[in-house]
């Protein structure tokens, strides 16, 4: 459960980074189209694409609508199934995100302040899935078949910080 959470959080991170890529990508090309002395006609659909990066907003769009609040519901899902406090408050923050994310992307045409709250909102997106990935403890089975947490019960791991401490038989020098 703890590796399908991680994944789905890399997976909104880097979805996160495709949005901001495409969208650069788009308005790159259409500053390109506007200079050469293109104009845009943004009532009519008819016909070719004036220029391909335009391919940029509409993958900003659908993946922005549909593929990032999907994968954030069922991130929100498998945080809230993995029964770690952590995991929970960190897919639920991810989710009201994506929630106001997806409102303000609504909204924007009509109310362009919130383009920019708009992209802000995508750094924090990025961030509280990246730490989410980063800062949910991992799992791991020692020889013996037992998982980390089970092996904290029978050894105390010294910190860098400290000394380890003497077990029991030895000189202690």
């Amino acid at each position: 459960m703890k590796t399908t959470y991680r994944v789905l959080a890399w997976v909104i991170a880097a979805l996160v980074v495709a949005q901001a890529a495409s969208e650069a990508w788009f308005a790159s090309g259409v500053g390109k189209f506007l200079r050469e002395g293109g104009t845009l006609n943004l009532e009519d659909t008819s016909g070719p694409v004036p220029f391909v990066e335009i391919y940029g907003v509409i993958w900003h769009g659908m993946a922005g609508m549909y593929l990032i609040p999907v994968v954030s519901l069922v991130f929100l899902i498998v945080g809230f199934l993995s029964r770690n406090r952590r995991a929970r408050t960190f897919s639920l923050v991810v989710a009201v995100l994506v929630f106001l994310q997806v409102t303000m992307g609504i909204l924007a045409s009509d109310m362009t302040i919130l383009a920019l709250f708009h992209g802000m909102n995508a750094l924090l997106i990025f961030g509280t899935a990246l730490a989410a990935a980063l800062l949910v403890p991992r799992t791991t089975v020692d020889e013996a078949g037992r998982t980390r947490s089970e092996t904290r019960r029978h050894f105390r791991r010294s910190t860098p910080f400290e000394e380890p401490r003497p077990t029991v038989g030895s000189s202690g020098v």
